[in-house]
């Protein structure tokens, strides 16, 4: 519902900020206040990192759960011997607007103590509800890849391989990239890149981008991380995406991708199960289909690839506009509510049958057996992405662009 999303949405990057004084500074005089040993990671020989900002701006531009992120100059670098404007340094500007992302004090520590928390939790959930309760593979992928968010350093890694990647396949996509020597373990600073949230639709409007050509870039950018690259950002939430404004694009529909964070990576072999199970959904492949099924080491205990397809298409084709959510919802429900009746029917009629076991009655209310931890975050970039579409009132081919791509 509208309702839940405009007020949850205030966590992706509008929380309450940190004191700069007294929390922002003190992280930064921590983590770049030390004299390096000179050259290039310390802008100058014996220099300390910090001096190389001219203005911090203590007003955050955002604030996540994570961090909050400044806006910020850097001063002129001394011109290089290969520069023959010596007004300008290597990157051709006089000064250099960037942003600092600074993570909050003592979020290592809570975020570590949440999810031992959540552990003991779930934990007991599956020892009173039984087998079908027990989410700790989907707790054990997450927390892992969760835990990767808190080294910024990480994330500047991210960040130049996917920038890499989008440019070698000619995806129209902007990534920051890091300043060399100013990205620890807690502070990245990146360049400043002009923009608004694409949630923005009044903004939208205002520049004059065109929603279907923005979302076909967005979603080829992630089409592209994830079937070619095998490396991809796992949070795609609008927060995490602008529209640029720069004014050298003439293009008001330019996307800007941030926040790599939370990125996973694909082994060459579940890259290729994705990529086939979209490129089946799209053929309506059904061999492929159940080819990539045992490739990803998916187990159903149903023998019905009829309805795995249907599944399939429903789960990756073309978005609802958000105006229209609401009857296709009724519709679905519907279908859903036959389609239960038939199936409680069934088992009412198998349950009479005192051969069928406490086991086997599980199995037909999960007919999942067994499933790739890597499809949490496949799936969650999927209905991320394909929410976004919907929210902008886009009924986009989702399903089409990713079998491109495989």
């Amino acid at each position: 519902p509208e309702e839940y999303l405009t007020t949850l949405s205030v966590l992706q990057d509008r929380m309450p900020p940190k004191g700069f004084e007294e929390e922002v500074m003190v992280t930064l005089r921590e983590e770049l206040g030390g004299v390096t040993g000179g050259g290039v990671d310390g802008g100058g020989d014996g220099e300390c990192p910090l001096d190389r900002f001219e203005w911090i701006d203590p007003v955050p531009l955002s604030t996540a759960s994570l961090a909050q992120v400044h806006r910020a100059t850097l001063k002129p670098l001394p011109p290089s011997t290969t520069n023959t404007d010596p007004s300008k340094d290597d990157d051709g500007q006089s000064s250099r607007d960037v942003v600092i992302k600074v993570q909050h004090r003592g979020i290592s520590s809570l975020l570590l103590q949440d999810m031992a928390n959540l552990r003991s939790i779930l934990k007991i959930l599956a020892r009173l509800e039984g087998p079908e309760a027990d989410y700790t593979p989907i707790f054990t992928e997450y927390s892992t890849e969760v835990k990767s968010e808190l080294d910024f350093r990480l994330e500047a890694d991210n960040m130049d391989a996917v920038r890499t990647l989008l440019a070698r396949n000619k995806v129209c996509a902007i990534v920051p990239r890091a300043i060399d020597g100013l990205v620890t373990e807690r502070v990245l600073v990146m360049d400043y890149c002009e923009g608004f949230a694409v949630r923005d639709v009044d903004r939208l409007e205002e520049y004059g981008v065109d929603r279907e050509l923005l979302l076909r870039r967005i979603v080829e950018s992630w089409a592209v991380q994830m079937h070619v690259g095998g490396i991809f950002n796992a949070d795609p939430h609008p927060g995490n995406i602008l529209v640029s404004t720069s004014t050298n694009d003439k293009d008001a529909s330019v996307p800007v991708l941030l926040d790599f964070g939370l990125t996973k990576r694909l082994s060459p072999g579940m890259k290729v199960a994705f990529a086939r199970l979209m490129h089946a959904s799209d053929e309506n492949d059904l061999d492929a289909l159940l080819t990539s099924f045992e490739e990803m080491g998916l187990v159903l205990n149903r023998k019905d690839p009829f309805e795995d397809m249907a599944s399939m298409r429903r789960s990756f084709g073309s978005t609802t506009p958000q105006s229209e959510v609401k009857e296709a919802k009724k519709e679905r429900s519907e279908r859903f509510e036959k389609r239960k009746e038939a199936m409680e029917k069934e088992m009412e009629e198998e349950e009479k049958d005192e051969a069928m076991d406490t086991k086997q009655k599980q199995k037909r209310r999960n007919p999942v057996d067994a499933w790739p931890a890597e499809l949490i975050f496949f799936g969650r970039v999927t209905n991320m992405l394909r929410g976004l579409c919907s929210r902008l009132e886009v009924r986009y081919p989702y399903l089409e662009t990713m079998a491109v791509a495989a």
